[in-house]
């Protein structure tokens, strides 16, 4: 191959000059070697770069159970249980809601929900419950139901059916008095509700085998 004259190696020298002097004129030519030493530095850095971090395994980390507040409201779902991270915690009835409550009793009856209405502080299953123990009240004392009450039921339940006195909610509450035998009286305000029970009991429509009675253990009526 011939050699190059003097005005093209000339001209070649302007060419590269004009490029920016980036390459040397006298540089016979380039290689793959003059790039990949470079090159092959880079990769291993990122290699070792790579290499050396090491992901740490995700652990879920754990929510400490938060305190639960107190609910003094006596407000519960519509299950009938207190509102999801709160404890119930029942609220004792003031003068004013003991007023509203025998209002609401008069004016409504065994209608939980209009009477929960118009006592405003308390919600249809908390006025059930109070209801239900001031029956017994009643019942122990003697004194007729409110007149609106007896419309829906003379007995002195929630139901209106007759309370026997020797029931659960009955002894739980106190129904009987000290001394009183709970036989139906004739002449006593609670005598409807008695000579119900009294029938109730003739014709065998309450399990009597399922009843404590005053002074018995409750293993002394337990079938076996």
């Amino acid at each position: 191959m011939a050699e190059p004259d003097d005005a093209s190696s000339a001209l070649i020298a302007k060419l590269l000059q004009e490029d920016g002097g980036m390459l040397n004129p006298t540089y016979d030519g380039f290689g793959f070697d003059d790039f990949s030493s470079d090159e092959e530095e880079k990769r291993k850095r990122k290699r070792k770069r790579k290499g050396g971090r090491k992901s740490k395994p995700k652990t879920q980390k754990k929510s400490k159970p938060r305190p639960k507040k107190e609910n003094d409201s006596g407000q519960t779902n519509k299950d009938g249980k207190p509102k999801e991270g709160k404890a119930y915690t029942p609220r004792k009835w003031t003068e004013e809601e003991e007023t509203r409550f025998i209002e609401a009793l008069g004016l409504y009856g065994r209608n939980w929900k209009m009477c929960a209405e118009h006592m405003q502080t308390r919600d249809a299953k908390s006025f059930r419950s109070h209801a239900q123990k001031y029956f017994i009240k009643l019942y122990r004392n003697n004194k007729p139901l409110p007149d609106k009450v007896k419309e829906s039921g003379e007995g002195y339940t929630l139901s209106g059916k007759p309370l026997d006195p020797n029931s659960g909610a009955g002894r739980a509450y106190g129904a009987l008095a000290p001394g009183d035998t709970g036989e139906y009286d004739p002449n006593s305000a609670r005598a409807t509700n008695d000579r119900l029970l009294a029938q109730a009991r003739k014709d065998g429509s309450i399990d009597l085998s399922r009843q404590v009675l005053p002074g018995e253990s409750r293993s002394a009526n337990t079938k076996p």
